[in-house]
């Protein structure tokens, strides 16, 4: 889990942010067992947005295993109740301050209950963030389709380094290209900045991106300890 890389203080800062957050919603007599019964198993996923879908924006899933081990507790359903809270507080902090307004509804897809934040004229187009349980898994996504496609694991990750991280610059780059209108238009609106000081940044983005294929980063613990490894593949050899 992420405590495997932080200080001691760290850990207790993040521990007490975690039970001042959850306490309230999960009520402190299930506190323990909800905290128990998070992870380690979590991944987060961005993919760029499906071909023909109108949407610039990239897709994003993620998911975090959740086991009931402890008192009865049923930390799914739990966990649950505390992330509706989270969409409905959410909801009405917007709803109360704009004329446009979230609708959170719910759909069924391989017999799942996804629920779904939607807002036709305030999300961007193929932005509906959805949640639900999954194959023992909590499902966020930017969408149902990222809840409906998500798989939980089958089997033990296998080999000495497992991947933390996977990131590809060279796709990357494909998306800034191909959607670079769209986000200079949404970032320039959303940040008030000139729209050819973003242009700008992204093409000198795009520039260094150009220069990697691959990039990953791996970890391998024994004895206690964490030990990471970054591996780079470049797009073309860096001396002749």
């Amino acid at each position: 889990g992420v405590e495997a890389f932080l200080p001691a203080d760290g850990k207790a800062g993040l521990k007490k942010a975690i039970e001042g957050g959850l306490a309230p919603v999960v009520g402190r007599d299930k506190l323990s067992a909800v905290l128990a019964g998070l992870g380690p198993d979590w991944a987060v996923w961005v993919t760029p947005p499906g071909k023909g879908s109108g949407a610039f924006l990239p897709e994003w899933t993620a998911a975090l295993k959740l086991t009931s081990a402890e008192g009865g507790v049923d930390v799914g359903r739990t966990v649950l109740q505390a992330v509706d809270f989270a969409a409905q507080m959410a909801r009405f902090a917007y709803n109360r301050e704009h004329a446009d307004q979230i609708e959170l509804t719910e759909e069924t897809h391989d017999g799942v209950t996804v629920k779904v934040l939607s807002n036709e004229k305030g999300f961007p187009a193929g932005l509906r963030p959805s949640y639900g349980l999954k194959g023992g898994y909590l499902v966020v996504a930017s969408s149902p389709d990222g809840v409906r496609r998500f798989r939980a694991p089958t089997g033990p990750v296998v080999g000495a380094e497992t991947p933390l991280l996977r990131f590809s610059p060279r796709h990357l780059r494909a998306y800034l290209e191909a959607h670079r209108k769209a986000l200079v238009e949404a970032a320039a609106r959303w940040s008030g900045k000139p729209a050819e000081l973003i242009e700008l940044g992204l093409g000198e983005l795009s520039t260094v991106l150009g220069a990697f294929d691959t990039v990953e980063l791996r970890h391998a613990a024994s004895d206690g300890k964490v030990r990471l490894s970054l591996h780079v593949e470049f797009i073309a050899p860096l001396s002749k």
